[in-house]
């Protein structure tokens, strides 16, 4: 496997909110940690922005809170598969 490869999965799975496999990348071991989590944060929000859009009736039946607090479980828990957020949700309750 290529180093770059390695890193790129290393760095997803660090995203992921996996054990800390980037170490070998990094000058300290706790030293990406500020970073990813700024990361984790952006994908979350894009996640829940991405549901908000794509069920907008849902998210004005139940209310801005509750829906934005059920996206993040969902997102939490169903993270996307592919890059585009079109037609995430799928699954969505």
């Amino acid at each position: 496997m290529s180093d770059l490869l390695e890193f790129q999965d290393a760095f997803v799975e660090a995203l992921a909110g996996g054990p800390t496999v980037l170490s070998p990348w990094l000058a300290a071991a706790d030293a990406g940690e500020p970073g990813l989590s700024v990361y984790r944060n952006t994908i979350a929000r894009g996640c829940v922005d991405a549901l908000a859009a794509n069920f907008p009736t849902v998210a004005t039946l139940v209310g801005e809170d509750w829906f934005r607090a059920a996206a993040a479980l969902f997102a939490r828990e169903a993270p996307p598969t592919h890059a585009a957020l079109l037609d995430y949700g799928e699954n969505f309750p």
